[in-house]
């Protein structure tokens, strides 16, 4: 039998197999149910829990204020959300963010000054889901940033990079 003919008969048998369609029971949209912020960021904990960050709790920009801990475990109510204060000195709005391997906590770097005119920030905070506490990491950036992106590498060391230092809006 010829290779075109070898090809031609795989072909023709993986046509007659049926698709197999996905059991809808594995996963589906939801209901749409309150949240106590707008939330603009949002990490999946190791524990399973989402924490959010970017308004404040009346949907004004100012995640210096504010962030949320939702357990889906309770459920959608109220009471499966906890609202925190933020007692960094950081406005993380606009802040990337990344787990960190070694310890299952969340680096946010960067994020708004807070001045009004959306201007980067050179801070790190670090969330640990365990106590669900922000806390300034210790040491700043060389460089401001607003919404930056953060890679992990292979050896576990996260690369902060890009991101916006001036307020304006890039075009393309």
């Amino acid at each position: 039998m010829t290779l075109f003919k070898k090809t031609a008969l795989s072909l023709g048998t993986l046509l007659c197999v049926p698709f197999v369609q996905a059991n809808d029971t594995l996963g589906a949209w939801g209901g749409v149910f309150d949240w106590p912020i707008i939330p603009i960021h949002t990490v999946l904990n190791p524990d399973g829990s989402l924490m959010t960050f970017g308004t404040n709790n009346t949907g004004g920009q100012g995640a210096e204020l504010h962030y949320s801990v939702w357990n889906p475990a309770l459920g959608t109510g109220a009471n499966a959300h906890t609202l925190l204060p933020n007692e960094t000195p950081t406005d993380i709005f606009c802040a990337a963010q990344v787990l960190l391997p070694q310890t299952g906590q969340v680096l946010l770097a960067g994020g708004d000054n807070g001045t009004g005119g959306n201007w980067g920030n050179p801070n790190t905070t670090i969330y640990s889901s365990n106590t669900s506490t922000l806390t300034d990491a210790g040491f700043s950036m060389a460089y401001p940033r607003w919404y930056p992106t953060t890679t992990t590498l292979p050896n576990g060391e996260i690369l902060v990079q890009g991101g916006s230092d001036d307020g304006v809006v890039g075009n393309g």
